[in-house]
């Protein structure tokens, strides 16, 4: 019985991690409303950005580093998302998403939350069955990488080119997470790789899921 549940939970996985590749999960199509409302809001940064141009040299925001980005905030994105994945929390998981890409229930039969809940449940409900403690998940950021522009560009055009969805990413990070779970009294670790992108001057997840089944399988 354990493993025909573990064949159907593999299949939904794979759905879903296929659907959220490809941005299908995460709204397969982005209404003229969501491009205005883009429009609207890239003038608006655009006057932001001539009026702190304006400001004497002196003045920096609060938090800001020279480039004039606040340091380390998709690390803050990071522990946020992981701690709400510790709580099996998929709609805390999914405020740490562009908005464009989440399906919501009245958009499709397929709801983002729902499906992305249910799998994290399961997992959850695997690991403690084989011995693991999720509560103390712990992780840390075993490497970074700035993507360069082209590498940014390619991010964007395949979301528009398999989903019609715009998303106005001006900068991306790819991390590898070593991610610890105790079984039985020893810790296994396991690396994932997360793609984050900086939109609307905001950092966020690009896909919020990591496969924990390598933990047990």
């Amino acid at each position: 019985m354990k493993s025909r549940k573990r064949s159907i939970i593999g299949v939904l996985t794979m759905i879903i991690v296929l659907a959220i590749s490809a941005g299908c999960l995460f709204g397969c199509g982005s209404s003229e409303k969501d491009d205005k409302e883009s429009d609207k809001k890239q003038s608006q940064r655009d006057t932001d950005d001539e009026d702190d141009k304006k400001l004497p040299k002196k003045i920096k925001k609060d938090d800001d580093n020279d480039d004039g980005e606040k340091s380390n905030d998709y690390e803050l994105v990071i522990s946020g998302f992981m701690e709400a994945y510790k709580k099996v929390d998929a709609e805390k998981m999914l405020s740490f998403v562009p908005e464009k890409l989440v399906k919501k229930k009245n958009d499709s039969a397929l709801d983002t939350k729902y499906m992305l809940g249910f799998l994290i449940s399961v997992q959850s409900d695997d690991i403690k069955d084989n011995g693991g403690d999720i509560d103390k998940m712990s992780y840390k950021i075993a490497s970074k990488e700035k993507l360069d522009k082209d590498e940014v560009e390619d991010i964007k055009k395949g979301y528009k080119d398999n989903s019609n969805i715009r998303l106005d990413i001006k900068q991306a990070v790819k991390v590898e997470l070593a991610v610890t779970i105790p079984f039985d009294g020893e810790d296994k670790t396991e690396e994932f790789e997360m793609t984050l992108a900086k939109i609307d001057d905001k950092w966020y997840i690009l896909r919020p899921y990591l496969d924990l089944e390598v933990f047990y399988q």
